[in-house]
């Protein structure tokens, strides 16, 4: 994961108007940003910076978003993907999605640094274990 709260967050939409209010509600969030409208120039981004995240289009045209977090999978495994449902035609619904998204991530990144407190404070407990052995 990026150093601090600041996540590097990659956002996969064949829409250019879905893509853009995507990429909206997560800079808002304080993360960066990096929009792909094309599946296999955002592989070839993952592949050699390994984003924290994937927000990834279900039904894009040329692929949807199982195929892509399965050829994700390969080419950069630490990458959490998301993959985006369709949104109603409903503005009050897209907004809602929005916050869901910022707050699903909210989520990860608590989780993950919980996990990295746990195992550093069970890797410090066992060296003081084992230093009373001695």
């Amino acid at each position: 994961m990026s150093k601090g709260d600041s996540l590097v967050i990659c956002v996969l939409d064949d829409n250019p108007a879905k893509l853009a209010a995507t990429s909206g509600v997560l800079t808002s969030a304080g993360w960066r940003i990096h929009p792909f409208t094309d599946p296999d120039t955002f592989l070839s981004y993952a592949r050699i910076h390994s984003p924290d995240v994937a927000v990834l289009d279900f039904g894009g045209r040329r692929a949807g978003g199982l195929q892509i977090r399965a050829r994700l999978r390969e080419v950069s495994p630490a990458t959490w993907p998301v993959i985006a449902l369709k949104a109603h035609h409903n503005p009050a619904r897209e907004l809602l999605l929005g916050k869901e998204l910022v707050d699903l991530i909210k989520q990860y990144v608590a989780a993950t640094k919980q996990r990295s407190f746990s195992k550093r404070s069970a890797s410090t407990n066992r060296e003081v274990e084992i230093g009373r052995c001695a």
